[in-house]
Order: C-alpha cells, then sequence, then structure tokens
C-alpha cells in the first residue's frame, strides 16, 4: 500500500521487493548518499533546499494522515542534483487517533510525549523531530557530539526540555 500511496517528488522511491534468500527491498538510488553523511564530511550543503525538500514530503506524509516516526538527516537521502528526499518508512504508521505509541524512533529525535506514551501519538511527533533535524543542519557537530551524547540531557529532552537553541 505504501508504494503506491506514498509517490512524491521527495520521498525514495520504492521500486519493488524481493523474499529469496530474504526480504530485500528495491529502492531508487540515491547517488548523493545521506544528508547525515554529507554534514559529517562536510560537503556543501544547501541546507534551506533541503530543509524545504524535507517539510513537502513531510507534508505529504501527513495529508496520507501518516506518521514517519524517525525523521531526522541519516533517513534524508540526495539525489544526483542535490535534491532531498525522505527514506526509511520501518517505523511509519498510519496516525490513528486511538493509538499510542512510545520507545519508536531515535531518542533525540523523538517527541517526549512519543518517547513516553504520554498522549494519543500524531503529525506532532514529526514536527519535533524536523526541528531537531533543522538544528542538525544548523550546527551538525553540536548535535551529534554534544547533545546525542549526553544521556542526561536525552533524558531531560524526554521530559520535555528543549535543548538550548540560543547559538544557532
Amino acid at each position: 500500500e505504501m508504494s503506491v500511496t506514498l509517490r512524491h517528488p521527495n520521498i525514495v522511491q520504492f521500486l519493488g521487493a524481493v523474499w529469496q534468500p530474504g526480504l530485500m527491498l528495491v529502492l531508487e538510488w540515491m547517488e548523493g548518499g545521506s544528508v547525515r553523511d554529507a554534514l559529517a564530511e562536510s560537503r556543501p550543503l544547501d541546507a534551506r533546499s533541503v530543509a524545504t525538500d524535507v517539510a513537502r514530503a513531510v507534508q505529504f506524509v501527513h495529508s496520507l494522515s501518516m506518521c514517519h516516526r524517525d525523521l531526522k538527516a541519516a533517513n534524508v537521502l540526495l539525489d544526483a542534483s542535490g535534491r532531498a528526499k525522505l527514506g526509511d518508512f520501518g517505523l511509519a504508521r498510519r496516525a490513528d487517533v486511538s493509538d499510542t505509541m512510545s520507545g519508536v524512533g531515535t531518542p533525540l529525535w523523538t517527541a517526549p510525549e512519543a518517547r513516553l506514551g504520554l498522549e494519543q501519538y500524531d503529525a506532532k511527533c514529526d514536527v519535533y523531530s524536523y526541528a531537531i533535524f533543522l538544528l542538525e543542519l544548523a550546527d551538525f557537530r553540536r548535535v551529534h557530539e554534544e547533545y546525542a551524547r549526553d544521556a542526561a540531557l536525552v533524558a531531560q529532552m524526554q521530559t520535555g526540555v528543549r535543548p538550548d537553541i540560543a547559538w544557532v
């Protein structure tokens, strides 16, 4: 179902699957690799364009009443022209107001209410992750070398504390 409904210029295209010798997905080739790798390697990147491309992908996913639930630079890929496309829909699911979620995604990028199962989840969980993704674009090293490695800060953020972004 997702392969049919998730056709968008800013979403990595699912082409098919192979079941032998084991389940393998066949996806569109993304020559530029992940945004995470580009940032880690200090490759030139049009952050504004990447942010816009990802916002368009997330808006489309939300228009289908779905949540990605693991939005981060590692799950955003670049094609040969530098267009960003959202990938890795392994945690994606329909936003159903009767469901709750807890313990999904990557801790720093996961909204506190989603991590703790405090509220029924909806598209807001992706909005929170998108904000952390924007922090990655603004200062990758700080997010990965300070924030993500600081277990106390991550634990605090899961209770609702937000990172200090005065430096952005």
